[in-house]
């Protein structure tokens, strides 16, 4: 099981961007999809299809992952432009991060060995004008530890098509706390259910607090009729509950990232507002929570 989004975040005027790709080639704001567990069949939506679809194409053949990851290595070597590749088991090689100056392509998943992203590739590119520029991003990406880092922080984001808005939560493995219950919550001012790997039991269900945040066991994918429990379910993803009182019922949310509720690691996910969380309450239907 994988979870993944693609997003082309703006920074400046371009007139050719970075970007996103579908299974035909094309380019699009951002895209995200759901590998069944069994083989390699995909379900995904994105700015163009807000309802889930079936890929034509296996996630180990051709498709928009295969066509975004080679427009992303297509940067090596060319001026002001950055490539990394990052994840929290070694050698399975995940999460890109793309950028050419005028654009950031950033994306981040969860399959076992995923065979497209070309696993020879382990490292990191940086021109040297963008190295100058940002020397603490040339440290992370050479795994040296950046002091600066705050314990949590949150960064307004927007696509560079739609101006779709974003918003990425981040915290360090010293902020000592649930990024879901305590940091995002919280900020939101939202009740969560969340779909996170708790196969070692991982924390409750937090039911009492001011906004929840409930542990799904499993969901169901009407477009394929699929069942998936959690322990099948590498996905890292939340949605925010409806609240009883209409005056706080305001803004809805759906949150994808790459952390289990768990305190100690220091890893991100990134916030869609609004009508995203429609598209995954009406396409998928959770059955018991923890």
């Amino acid at each position: 099981m994988f979870f993944t989004v693609l997003l082309l975040a703006y920074m400046f005027k371009f007139s050719q961007p970075l970007s996103c790709l579908d299974d035909d080639g094309h380019a699009v704001d951002w895209f995200v999809g759901y590998k069944l567990p069994k083989g390699y069949d995909v379900v995904f939506m994105n700015a163009d299809q807000r309802n889930w679809q079936l890929s034509k194409f296996p996630i180990n053949e051709k498709g928009m992952m295969k066509n975004t990851f080679e427009s992303m290595f297509d940067l090596i070597d060319k001026p002001d432009s950055v490539i990394g590749m990052y994840n929290d088991e070694i050698p399975k090689l995940t999460k890109p991060l793309g950028y050419d100056r005028e654009n950031l392509w950033w994306g981040h998943m969860k399959v076992t060995q995923f065979a497209v992203a070309r696993p020879l590739f382990q490292g990191a590119y940086i021109s040297s004008s963008v190295k100058s520029e940002f020397p603490d991003l040339a440290k992370l990406l050479q795994n040296q530890k950046v002091l600066t880092v705050t314990l949590s922080r949150v960064i307004e984001m927007q696509t560079a098509k739609s101006s779709f808005q974003l918003n990425h939560f981040s915290k360090s493995s010293d902020f000592g706390k649930d990024l879901y219950a305590d940091f995002v919550a919280p900020k939101l001012k939202k009740s969560l259910d969340t779909e996170t790997w708790q196969h070692d039991g991982g924390i409750p269900s937090a039911c009492h607090r001011q906004y929840s945040v409930k542990n799904i066991k499993s969901i169901y994918i009407g477009a394929t009729g699929t069942t998936i429990r959690n322990a099948q379910d590498h996905a890292k993803w939340a949605v925010t509950v409806s609240s009883k009182k209409p005056t706080e019922d305001i803004g809805n949310w759906i949150c994808l990232g790459d952390i289990n509720r768990q305190v100690i690691n220091r890893l991100f996910m990134v916030i869609f507002y609004d009508y995203v969380v429609n598209t995954f309450n009406t396409s998928w239907s959770k059955t018991a929570t923890i």
